[in-house]
């Protein structure tokens, strides 16, 4: 099928996990794994699929499902009901996706899986205040809510006059299609996606927000390393993906070859992974939503930059509660405002902090017991820490400018 594994093998290590290693010697720019696009699975493919059409027809193509709800139809029909009623295609790329979908895993470990057990739920209380802990909840409902909208639709295909053919799919895969089910797909797809840009470029017909990432197999065999030296590079004219070795130092026979996460904060290893790392810390952010009008609210993001709070949120504030435009300042520097600005944001960002630490107990009681601790706990609480680090790093900089002030302040004075 014109998959290419460039001096390397797929193996298990002691733990018996799958990874890539090298089999000679791999230099830099060579590729590691070159695959065809025609074996991408991507939203094209789960829409040209029997069920990816059945629900196409259903559907009337309305913009309430996204390619994104096809393609996790996709795999949750190819999982259970292509394997219960053995349907699979003899057509070799529609059989080599069929047991790529078989070998994913049955079980994940991030966020939507907590609840399965006593420690993930005593993790998922330790997220309390912060970013996912205030959002969590929001995601999942926007997650359940497409499962059970298309849930309802297959469920009624029949008496809404879905042909003969379209009924007997869709009924196969209503039986199949449960929320757990829905979970599975969801988290098999988020763990292991990769840009659409890869495959396909941006048409004019299409936007931004109608591309879900594609899966794509062996490749997303490769285990991860923070920085490791890769490039995934698309060729259009010989239609392939590959990942190529981009470190100045050789991958010795034996040797793992990795792969890399990107700049991922620990959100979103939480999220989409359930796991976390000290490196990822570097891109954290704490999330700060503020009313700016009647009917809009806004985003900010604290950071772990020299410059931890944005100017737009200073600003936004300074427009809010001083009552005063931007240009006014710009003009004339008014010190008691600038103070009275920089005591409101003190006031949010310890309101946010105290939202956080207000299960010190349960915290600090895990704290005490590392040895003990969960994997779901530890990453908790290194996201946790992580969350404090921001706000306290803002609250510094908030409690240095007021002092920086109220010194100016009187100095003028005198």
């Amino acid at each position: 099928l014109g998959v290419t594994l460039h001096h390397c093998e797929i193996l298990s290590n002691a733990e018996s996990e799958f990874g890539v290693y090298a089999s000679t010697t791999i230099h830099t720019s060579h590729p590691i794994i070159t695959l065809p696009f025609k074996l991408a699975l991507t939203s094209q493919t789960a829409r040209n699929s029997p069920i990816g059409t059945a629900l196409i027809n259903l559907f009337n193509n309305s913009s309430e499902f996204s390619n994104r709800d096809i393609l996790l139809s996709f795999l949750i029909w190819s999982r259970f009901s292509l394997a219960q009623h053995s349907l699979a295609s003899n057509h070799q790329i529609d059989h080599f996706l069929q047991l790529y979908v078989n070998s994913l895993p049955n079980e994940f470990n991030d966020l939507f899986w907590w609840n399965y057990s006593e420690c993930g739920i005593q993790a998922l209380e330790i997220l309390q205040g912060t970013n996912l802990g205030n959002s969590f909840n929001e995601y999942k409902n926007n997650e359940l809510k497409s499962y059970k909208k298309i849930k309802h639709t297959v469920s009624n295909a029949c008496i809404n006059n879905a042909s003969h053919h379209d009924c007997s799919i869709l009924t196969a895969f209503r039986n199949v299609l449960t929320e757990s089910t829905w979970i599975w797909a969801r988290s098999a797809f988020v763990s292991r996606c990769f840009p659409e840009s890869l495959i396909t470029p941006l048409s004019d017909s299409q936007s931004a927000s109608d591309r879900c990432g594609v899966l794509l197999p062996l490749i997303d065999m490769m285990n991860h390393k923070y920085k490791c030296a890769v490039s995934w590079v698309s060729d259009c004219e010989r239609r392939v993906v590959e990942v190529v070795h981009e470190s100045e130092r050789d991958v010795e026979v034996g040797e793992e070859c990795w792969n890399n996460y990107g700049a991922k904060s620990n959100e979103e290893m939480l999220l989409c992974y359930g796991f976390t790392s000290k490196e990822h810390e570097v891109h954290d952010t704490f999330a700060l939503r503020m009313k700016v009008s009647a009917e809009e609210y806004r985003v900010f993001y604290l950071n772990k930059s020299a410059h931890p709070v944005p100017v737009q949120l200073i600003d936004t504030i300074r427009t809010l509660v001083i009552d005063c435009d931007t240009e006014h300042f710009e003009t004339e520097f008014d010190t008691e405002m600038e103070i009275e600005v920089m005591q409101t944001l003190h006031s949010m960002l310890t309101r946010k902090l105290h939202q956080i630490t207000t299960n010190t107990l349960i915290c600090t009681q895990h704290d005490k017991h590392p040895t003990t601790q969960s994997c779901h706990v530890k990453h908790a609480l290194m996201y946790r820490n992580s969350q404090l680090h921001v706000l306290t790093t803002a609250l510094d900089f908030c409690t240095q400018s007021i002092a920086q002030l109220e010194h100016s302040l009187t100095h003028h004075a005198h």
